[in-house]
């Protein structure tokens, strides 16, 4: 479940050994904005635009109609260390699909894995259900629904499944779809 940081920093190391240490500054790429992905079955645009949620920078896609949305948001969770896409992009193609049906949603990586970044400098990398998820998945509702954060639908598969059980506890939103979760294992607070 750990990956060997140990054993890549001595591959890195190797590789880099006996090289010239020469730093060349790139710039990054420009920020991506509002693209058009799609069109429902009347001819409606399906928007996709990338989101950092405060306060910690989470990195995020909103899917949405073109016009007005309508329900509650859909907020769908790493699945264990996946990414925003999902599954083999299993939430890209909900996303576009409830799109076109009327319905927003947003598709994040958790802190730590990803694209987002750890919440705190002692949060551990790479951590399926971390205890800052919960932070995580609060800091995505209230962004979703600033007027109402349990005006959401929390999506998880297996981990994040158990994750949006958990959370939902506390976030008392309007569903919870649950596929296959995991519901026996350590929390990570109490590994040695």
């Amino acid at each position: 479940r750990k990956l060997p940081f140990t054993t890549i920093e001595r591959i890195a190391a190797w590789l880099s050994d006996g090289t010239a240490e020469v730093r060349t500054p790139i710039d990054g790429p420009p920020v991506a904005g509002r693209a058009t992905v799609g069109f429902d079955e009347n001819g409606g645009a399906i928007v996709e635009r990338p989101i950092l949620l405060p306060p910690a920078g989470l990195f995020g896609m909103v899917t949405e109609p073109a016009g007005a949305s309508r329900g509650p948001a859909v907020l769908m969770l790493n699945v264990a260390n996946n990414h925003h896409i999902g599954p083999s992009r299993l939430w890209v193609d909900l996303a576009r699909r409830w799109a076109g049906a009327g319905v927003r949603s947003l598709r994040f990586d958790l802190s730590g894995l990803g694209e987002s970044p750890l919440r705190h400098p002692e949060q551990r990398q790479l951590v399926t259900v971390a205890p800052e998820a919960f932070e995580d998945v609060e800091d995505a509702a209230r962004a979703m629904s600033p007027e109402d954060p349990s005006n959401v639908v929390l999506v998880g598969l297996c981990s994040s499944g158990y994750q949006a059980i958990e959370s939902a506890l506390q976030l008392v939103p309007r569903g919870v779809i649950a596929i296959n979760p995991v519901l026996w294992g350590v929390p990570p607070e109490f590994e040695l």
